[in-house]
């Protein structure tokens, strides 16, 4: 489990300092706990996460990209009722995307399954920053899929604990100083604990393809910037 902090900055907004004190630890696949201030400390065991979020935000029950059998959607977050499916897209969240309002906003984590130390992964995967900017000039990124032009978001790929991540941040264009503090808390919060992938990136020859000739949905690898 990672324990050392993580500075983020969300373009001119300054990381809030969450002072809640855990009164009780969440068992993985339970419900979140309450903490003492006013965020929810959820954990899935099986999947080596834990994270904060303030108790207003709603965390999805079930996958919003069901279709997408790689990356594995670890967890999503939103301000707004969270919609499975897309209309178009299926490695993205696009009816999530198309519901948020211009104050909403929106955080999605997954997981690619590949093999750690491998050059095209450090090279695909930057080590998780010590401070990470979301700066609006790369904002956009990864909204394809939604017409919704009341947001912007963010992709952002990264590397903590040995594994491999996908991080989507969306926030409307008119969301609070406290909402984008929020979204800071909670990528903040994030911990991983180490854990083997499960299988690797398939060899071009056979990128998207099933051993039954199948489609497989997948995200497009993102070069850091």
């Amino acid at each position: 489990m990672r324990h050392s902090p993580r500075k983020i900055s969300l373009v001119a907004t300054s990381l809030a300092i969450l002072g809640a004190v855990l009164v009780a630890v969440g068992c993985g696949g339970s419900d979140a706990v309450a903490t003492d201030g006013g965020w929810l400390r959820w954990e899935d065991q099986d999947a080596g996460l834990t994270v904060l979020y303030p108790e207003e935000w709603n965390r999805a029950a079930t996958q919003l990209t069901p279709r997408l059998e790689e990356p594995d959607e670890l967890i999503s977050l939103g301000t707004h009722g969270l919609r499975s499916g897309a209309a178009e897209c299926s490695q993205m969240p696009g009816y999530a995307l198309d519901d948020m309002s211009e104050t909403d906003a929106f955080v999605t984590v997954q997981e690619r399954n590949v093999l750690p130390g491998a050059r095209e992964t450090e090279e695909q995967f930057p080590e998780r920053p010590d401070d990470l900017t979301l700066d609006a000039k790369d904002a956009n990124v990864g909204a394809a899929c939604s017409e919704n032009s009341g947001i912007q978001t963010w992709w952002i790929p990264f590397r903590d604990a040995g594994r491999t991540f996908y991080l989507q941040v969306a926030i409307g264009k008119s969301a609070s100083e406290d909402t984008r503090r929020q979204v800071l808390g909670i990528v903040e919060s994030m911990g991983f604990a180490p854990r083997p992938p499960t299988r690797v990136a398939p060899s071009p020859a056979g990128a998207g393809q099933r051993e039954d000739g199948r489609r497989v949905h997948r995200i497009p690898d993102v070069e850091p910037s």
